[in-house]
């Protein structure tokens, strides 16, 4: 076992001690561009309990090999904190912040997917700008364009029941102003609506499971 793996070990261990939520050792040493070997996560209920998981990790790691953090940030409002041990990294949020961070990412993801949907509907179609590495690469910033100005769209009426009608109107109206077919906007959006209507249908066939 190495160093940085018992020292993960250690800090996972004094957030459990301090009843730290959804403690979590992340293994990163497959990703290259990682900035760590490890992350160690976990999530406190309020500001207070979340400096004290600091706190005793801290005082944990210190005891069983004498390391110090080489920075610590956010400690002073204490609604998240980074504790820097170079090879492992301790993140600890306030149990609000961690879920806001949580769907933020689960958002940008889905509008990468969606994107990448779109992409393969224009080359669908044929439209692929000459082809090639530049022109695929130009159809996919043509995807993230389309689908950027539908969510804004939808979001600016975002008032109607899963938007209907707003997002197709803002594919269509996205779409043609690349110069591409108004018809091309609404098949679309069908197949982007049927698709969110299928995991909509997982979705409450799963939450019935449980």
């Amino acid at each position: 076992m190495t160093e940085s793996e018992v020292l993960a070990k250690l800090a996972a261990q004094a957030l459990g001690e301090k009843k730290g939520i959804d403690v979590q050792i992340l293994d990163m040493r497959k990703l290259k561009s990682a900035p760590a070997s490890f992350f160690v996560i976990a999530s406190g209920n309020v500001p207070s309990h979340v400096s004290a998981l600091s706190d005793h990790v801290h005082e944990v790691v210190k005891k069983a090999t004498g390391l110090n953090p080489s920075k610590v940030e956010g400690y002073a409002n204490a609604e998240w904190i980074l504790m820097d041990y170079f090879d492992v990294v301790v993140h600890i949020f306030q149990k609000d912040k961690r879920a806001f961070y949580r769907s933020l990412l689960l958002e940008y993801l889905s509008r990468i997917v969606q994107s990448r949907e779109v992409f393969f509907m224009l080359l669908l179609f044929g439209i692929d700008c000459g082809g090639g590495f530049t022109g695929l690469t130009l159809t996919y910033l043509h995807s993230i364009l389309i689908v950027s100005f539908t969510t804004l769209f939808a979001n600016l009426i975002g008032f109607l029941p899963m938007q209907l009608g707003v997002q197709e109107g803002g594919f269509v109206l996205s779409i043609a102003a690349l110069g591409l077919s108004a018809a091309l906007g609404i098949f679309v959006s069908i197949i982007c609506r049927v698709r969110e209507i299928i995991w909509i249908v997982i979705g409450i066939l799963l939450m019935k499971l449980k």
